[in-house]
Formats: structure tokens, sequence, C-alpha cells
């Protein structure tokens, strides 16, 4: 009866008398946070253009040396980056949002860091091991519904719950495992608005995606061809690479807007949650 009553209660914000006033303080949140975000933050997008672009030079001057290893990793996790430090930026807290402030989670970082490391690498193993590429084209195909719009919407809203949670207690590593659950219970108690806002999100980036696929197809098919020319040293033509270089910070944007878009509305659920029903998650 308690879940019953939990999604009731999570359904009840989009009635039409609650419907306006969450979407002012959506839209508020929003606003604050990117204001926030962009004025501390905004060399982050500069950083991750760059890296874009060196990332894939090395296949234009193919080199072997450990500083390569090192911007390809720090190209890997800027979306990751991004994402926390606007996660610190919505959140609410007393603290003044300086960099005193941000780097004050400097641990709580490195363990996101490390455990998106060990989820996406266990995947991936999982993942060979127990099923062929072409196998899994077609389980994409025959259940596409059901994972577009049931599972990974979840596994999204999931993960970034743990992302607020986790940022939201004091660094110890008991509070990792604390902040899994916690994440669940607040999946599980309010699940209909965690759904609806989610698919929302997963529907508004499919068009995005397919938007920026044209411009990014357009940019390296048209523009690079026409207008560069063969690289004497092999080749290959470096502008193309660069066009093509595109396509890193046009898929961490694609994977970032839908965690923006769920941010200001999940974070604004979670300080709810939290104050209106400690015990139900503590």
């Amino acid at each position: 009866m308690l879940l019953l009553k939990s999604w009731k209660e999570s359904l009840e914000v989009f009635l039409p008398k609650n419907i306006v006033l969450f979407g002012k303080l959506t839209a508020n949140t929003m606003l604050q946070t990117t204001k926030t975000w962009l004025s501390q933050w905004w060399g982050l997008l500069i950083l991750w253009g760059w890296l874009a672009f060196f990332s894939n030079m090395i296949f234009v001057f193919p080199t072997q040396s450990f500083s390569i290893v090192l911007f390809l990793w720090l190209h890997s996790i800027m979306p990751l980056l991004i994402l926390l430090t606007l996660v610190l930026a919505a959140r609410p807290s007393v603290a003044i949002k300086n960099n005193r402030y941000y780097f004050s989670y400097w641990r709580h970082v490195l363990v996101i860091i490390g455990m998106f490391y060990i989820m996406c690498f266990g995947f991936v193993k999982v993942l060979r091991a127990v099923a062929k590429p072409a196998s899994v084209v077609r389980f994409w195909n025959a259940n596409s519904i059901v994972l577009q719009y049931v599972i990974l919407p979840t596994v999204l809203v999931f993960l970034l719950l743990w992302i607020i949670t986790f940022l939201d207690t004091k660094f110890h590593i008991r509070a990792l495992l604390s902040s899994l659950i916690r994440a669940f219970k607040l999946v599980v108690y309010n699940y209909p608005f965690v759904w609806v806002m989610s698919v929302a999100a997963v529907f508004v980036v499919k068009r995005v995606a397919v938007f920026m696929i044209r411009v990014c197809a357009y940019l390296v098919t048209e523009l690079a061809f026409e207008y560069t020319r063969p690289n004497i040293f092999t080749g290959l033509k470096v502008i193309d690479y660069a066009a093509a270089s595109l396509a890193f910070p046009i898929l961490g944007i694609v994977l970032i807007i839908p965690v923006f878009l769920l941010l200001s509305p999940m974070m604004n659920m979670y300080t709810r949650q939290v104050h209106e029903h400690f015990d139900r998650y503590y």
C-alpha cells in the first residue's frame, strides 16, 4: 500500500494545478544551474573540443607515448566531469559555490569515475562472453521498444540519482553502498514520475541526436572533402579528421542532453522526498 500511495503522490505533480508550478521550478533550477556552471566551468567545453581534435590527430600522425594515452583518457572522462560539475552546481547548498566548494568533492569524483569505468568494463566483458555482435543487433531489434522506453531510461535515472545521493553524503566507502540503496528506493517509490520524465528526455534527445548526426555527416562528407588537400606525409586529409573529430563531442553532447534535462526535475524530486519522507530513504 505504501508503494501505491507513493506512486499516486508522484503523479500528482502532473495535475493541472501543480504542473505550472513544477514547470516554473524546473525551469528556474535549469537556468540557475546553467548560469552557475558556465560562470566557472566554461573552460571544460573548450578543453573538451581541443581534446577531441587532438585525439583524432593521432590517426594522422601515429605515435606511441604516455602523453597520447593520457590525452585519450582525459578525453574519455570529459562528459562525466561535465556531468559531475553540473550536479554540484545544481544541488542545494548553504556553501558558496566557488572553487573550494567543487574541489572539496574530489574523492567523490574519483570514486564515481572509477565506478563508471568498472561498470563499463564489466558490461563489455559480459557482452562479449555471452553474445556475438549479430545476436546483440537482433536482440535490440526485437526488444527496441522495451529497451528504449523502459530499461535504458530507468538505468539512466538510477545512475543520475546515485550520483546525486552520493555527492550529498559525507565521503566514506560505506556511503557508496548506502547511496546505491537510496537511489534504488527513490526510483522504486517514484517510478511513475521517473518514467514519464526519463521517456520525455529520451524522446527529445533522439530528435536532437538525428539533427546533430546529420550536421556532422554534412561537415565530414561535404566541407572537409571539398576544401582540404592531401597531407604530404601520410596521404590523409588532416582537416577531414578534424571534421570527423566532431563525432566525439557530438556523442558526448547526445549523452549529456538527457541527463541535463533530467537533472533539475530529479534534483527537485530528491530534495522534496528527502525532506518530506526522510525515514523512507535513510
